[in-house]
């Protein structure tokens, strides 16, 4: 709602200006906005100076209309007129700033939905990246009938080895090994579904296979008639080339190399102990231009269970002493070839103990005399062993809160309890 307020004051000399108007004029027109029986008044003294019927009346009218105008006080013609525009407006200006309102809210209200979806699109797209899973090498493969192929995989976010399992929709088409070599059978479409655990977590990928007929299987269908009546006739030796290419074969026909194998180690030394994981590292080739599966044992002596191998390294965390078997099979030899690594592996640190007493807080010469004293800890591990079996430091003034501390041939330190040596 809309509120005007004047002052009485500015009212007062628009009323003067006006009766100046009129003197000067000699016919006065004057006009209050305000209808009370005040501008009543004025307007009927108005009229009879028009008509010259009574200008002495109108004078004197006109100083009772002022001097009773004068009587009221600034607030009081202020209220009248602020009463007048308060309700002349049908207009509900509240009602107007509660819808104004209400849209503000309500857009707020949409564009924080917004801002929430697309943080959980972003959440989950995050979730998914950063979640441990395999990738398949290929998505789509392509064979003709009898020829293989290897279908390999890489694993994302995660150094912990995984459990899989190969398997085809049809077997007809193309069937799988479990180390993931496909064999085509027969023409048409079958999907390889790779099936993996993670940890808790079980999981699926799918690479479909086409397979095609064979090109010479093609060539040699039909019967004897059909071809000698279809055979067209023969050409000129002048339009064959003089030097026929025969076909190239994909691959050859027989090879009885086994692959080459060498590995390597990062972090660590052979048969040497370190405190830390341990990455074998994996070069492998096939002269028989075939495809390489790689798997490794751990710690295995007549029956082995070999896992998979996704790329060119494996790590190893177990701790104490561990014999690491790596194999490399040839696809189109069938031949394999191995390799064996020793790893040392200790994450525990030694303990030391005080010596007479490893239960003593304090330590005081035997002698007042005394300059200097030694403090000693006996060193205990049970896999690398201790550097030093006894560990000894000396002390030549008062001191609190002191330790002792040794290591461990794999690079663990241990410490004492804490403990004070006091001279007197």
């Amino acid at each position: 709602m809309i509120v005007l307020t004047r002052k009485s004051k500015n009212l007062k000399d628009k009323i003067n200006d006006k009766n100046k108007n009129l003197k000067e004029k000699k016919s006065p027109s004057l006009s209050i906005d305000t209808n009370n029986e005040y501008a009543d008044f004025y307007k009927s003294y108005t009229d009879s100076v028009k008509n010259d019927s009574s200008k002495e009346e109108y004078h004197s009218g006109k100083g009772e209309l002022e001097s009773e105008f004068d009587s009221f006080s600034d607030d009081e013609v202020a209220e009248d007129v602020q009463e007048e525009y308060d309700y002349g407006d049908d207009t509900n200006y509240n009602e107007l700033n509660a819808q104004k309102n209400k849209e503000k809210i309500k857009k707020i209200l949409i564009i924080a939905g917004i801002v929430v979806a697309i943080a959980i699109i972003i959440m989950v797209i995050i979730v998914f990246i950063k979640s441990p899973r395999i990738k398949l090498n290929e998505e789509e493969i392509t064979l003709e009938v009898g020829q293989s192929k290897n279908l390999s995989f890489e694993v994302l976010n995660t150094d912990n080895p995984i459990e899989t399992l190969f398997s085809s929709t049809n077997f007809d088409v193309a069937t799988v090994d479990e180390n993931g070599n496909i064999t085509a059978k027969g023409p048409g479409t079958t999907t390889i579904v790779v099936s993996y655990k993670i940890g808790h977590l079980k999981k699926k990928s799918e690479c479909k296979v086409t397979v095609l007929e064979d090109e010479e299987n093609k060539e040699g269908t039909g019967s004897d008639t059909e071809k000698e009546t279809e055979k067209p006739p023969e050409e000129p030796k002048e339009s064959k080339p003089e030097n026929p290419q025969p076909p190239q074969p994909t691959q050859p026909t027989s090879c009885d190399k086994a692959p080459s194998l060498t590995v390597s180690l990062s972090n660590a030394k052979e048969n040497t102990w370190t405190n830390k994981n341990v990455i074998i590292n994996i070069d492998s080739s096939s002269d028989c231009k075939g495809t390489i599966s790689l798997k490794y044992a751990l710690n295995c002596s007549s029956s082995c269970k070999y896992q998979n191998i996704s790329g060119k390294s494996v790590t190893i965390s177990n701790t104490g002493t561990n014999t690491v078997s790596i194999v490399a099979t040839d696809s189109v030899s069938k031949k394999e070839a191995s390799k064996t690594v020793t790893l040392k592996i200790d994450k525990t640190p030694p303990v030391l103990s005080l010596l007479p007493d490893p239960s003593r807080t304090s330590f005081t010469p035997k002698s007042s005399n005394t300059k200097r004293m030694e403090i000693c800890a006996s060193c205990t591990d049970n896999e690398s062993g201790c550097v030093s079996q006894t560990v000894c430091k000396e002390f030549s003034k008062t001191m609190s809160g002191q330790s002792l501390t040794g290591q461990d041939n794999a690079g663990n330190s241990g410490t004492t309890g804490k403990f004070n040596v006091i001279f007197k």
